[in-house]
């Protein structure tokens, strides 16, 4: 008779009582675990095991499972160049049953105070037998352009103003919303 955590016996009598010389045992896993050992042993017809079955274990393969919330676009608050963003910290859960290490890149807590522009964020999942999975999304605070009207020149609000990034020269109208990167 073989008795072995996690592991799974065909036929099942190689695990519920003697078995004859000659009876050929299977070993497997659960789905989410992998064998450490070997698939198939023998008993012998001095009673022993045709290979060391005692020693096969089933160890965690599969990863654990992690969502991240969509993605967020917010407007800065009222005369400021951030946006107070709030969202639901991810949690995970593993085939295991057992509890998950959550870690995140950048370092944020919600709520969090996010200047104009994109920033990208990803939590990662790591449960005891080392398995990871990520999850990442994107946190986009959009701005509002303004221009400031030159003292030798009439106050104009329609005019455009020109905002340099990656040294190509955009077009932008006063009071519309863009995206403006860091």
């Amino acid at each position: 008779m073989v008795t072995l955590r996690n592991v799974l016996l065909s036929p099942p009598a190689c695990g519920k009582r003697e078995v004859k010389p000659g009876t050929m045992c299977r070993l497997a896993c659960h789905h989410g675990y992998s064998l450490q050992g070997d698939v198939d042993t023998r008993c012998l017809s001095s009673g022993d095991w045709s290979t060391n079955v005692h020693k096969a274990t089933c160890t965690d393969s599969e990863r654990p499972w992690i969502q991240c919330p969509r993605d967020v676009v917010a407007e800065t608050d009222e005369r400021r160049g951030t946006a107070n963003i709030s969202w639901k910290v991810p949690t995970a859960t593993d085939n295991s049953g057992e509890e998950v290490l959550v870690q995140v890149k950048p370092v944020y807590t919600p709520p969090q105070l996010f200047p104009i522009g994109e920033e990208r964020i990803i939590y990662t999942a790591t449960d005891r037998a080392g398995n990871q999975a990520n999850c990442t999304f994107t946190v986009t605070v959009i701005g509002e352009v303004r221009s400031q009207p030159h003292h030798n020149q009439p106050s104009d609000h329609n005019h455009i103003t020109t905002i340099y990034h990656n040294h190509i020269s955009q077009p932008y109208s006063e009071g519309k919303k863009y995206l403006i990167p860091c």
